[in-house]
């Protein structure tokens, strides 16, 4: 279900040529793996991208960084599965940044959510718009509080873009007005001012 919209978010979120999307995918397809091996209390996360609450993610989490620790003893350690992912902290990793999707992922469908239901002026649904990016706690963990405030301001704005670019999109049956080529992967969204779209009916 989430598995080619996580893999598109590692790639908007990471340095090309990074290779992290396809480390972290694989990393997850692993723990799905791992967990039909023996799924403890976790049979729910065995099909691992279906899973859409971040507080059960993060229950998994944890419970994959005490696994880790316990070596060649773990049951999820076998010839079928690489060691390296679980030992070296990729499962782990993978989740952590799994969750941070789900976050976004949720906070951006809420806002196109509003805006396709939206039926008053159109000078009031920017406010409409501005809903609060809640994060957990082990998100801003670690840091001081400007670097938390900043961690914070810079995914607002870079999922307000996103938003941004998907009504226009929608508006536009992804072509451009002005030239009318309809490749959306050279297509962007820009603009001149800080505003919403207009609607089109």
């Amino acid at each position: 279900m989430y598995k080619s919209d996580f893999a598109r978010y590692l790639n908007e979120t990471n340095a090309t040529g990074s290779g992290k999307a396809a480390s972290y995918v694989r990393a997850l397809d692993l723990i799905s793996e791992m967990l039909r091996v023996k799924s403890y209390e976790f049979a729910d996360c065995i099909e691992i991208w279906q899973i859409g609450s971040v507080d059960r993610v993060h229950e998994l989490q944890d419970f994959v960084i005490r696994e880790a620790k316990k070596g060649k003893e773990s049951p999820w350690v076998s010839g079928q599965i690489p060691v390296s992912y679980l030992r070296d902290g990729f499962c782990s990793a993978a989740l952590a940044s799994y969750q941070q999707f789900l976050i976004e992922h949720q906070h951006t469908k809420a806002q196109l959510e509003i805006f396709e239901s939206y039926r008053g002026a159109e000078s009031e649904l920017p406010l409409k718009l501005e809903r609060k990016l809640n994060y957990p706690k082990w998100l801003i963990e670690g840091l001081d509080p400007k670097e938390g405030r900043d961690v914070i301001r810079a995914v607002k704005t870079r999922l307000n873009q996103k938003t941004f670019s998907q009504i226009v999109f929608k508006n536009y049956n992804s072509t451009c007005c002005v030239t009318g080529l309809d490749i959306p992967k050279v297509n962007r969204a820009s603009h001149i001012i800080g505003t919403i779209p207009r609607r089109t009916h």
